[in-house]
């Protein structure tokens, strides 16, 4: 699923401006590319990162970056709209499975592409990977509260 389309953002925007999380548990700190259907997000992994345990990032840490990834698309349509990012709730993830966990100073890659939508749930198809391998994929449904 890594080949991004090659759709481009109307003009740069920052990732404050789609995602309503905010530092601690802000998971992606690079916003490659966005749109209302794909989005291309990057997280510097630290061990001071919140969802840091042992020697990695937690499971629980990459599915909050695919999650905030999946808003930032949800956020590109409200940043058209010239609204405010709107508040998401991971509704179901199925297909989810970990390959690896990325450790400090890794750079993870998250890849997001809209599937579907029904009654304000959206259905997305998410992979992370780091420069040496796969971490996560699953398929991520999405309730947007309105």
């Amino acid at each position: 699923m890594t080949s991004f389309s090659e759709k481009s953002m109307p003009e740069r925007i920052d990732i404050n401006d789609l995602i309503p999380q905010r530092e601690p548990v802000q998971m992606i700190d690079t916003l490659y590319e966005a749109t209302t259907e794909e989005a291309h997000t990057g997280l510097s992994v630290s061990r001071d990162n919140i969802f840091y345990e042992g020697d990695r990032l937690s499971e629980m840490g990459l599915i909050e970056n695919m999650a905030q990834s999946a808003a930032a698309t949800a956020g590109v349509k409200n940043h058209l709209l010239g609204i405010p990012p709107s508040l998401g709730y991971i509704g179901e993830i199925k297909k989810c499975i970990f390959h690896s966990f990325p450790t400090d100073g890794e750079h993870l890659h998250t890849y997001v592409r809209y599937v579907s939508e029904a009654a304000g749930v959206i259905l997305y198809d998410i992979e992370s990977r780091t420069d040496r391998a796969s971490c996560a994929e699953c398929r991520m449904k999405v309730f947007i509260d309105e």
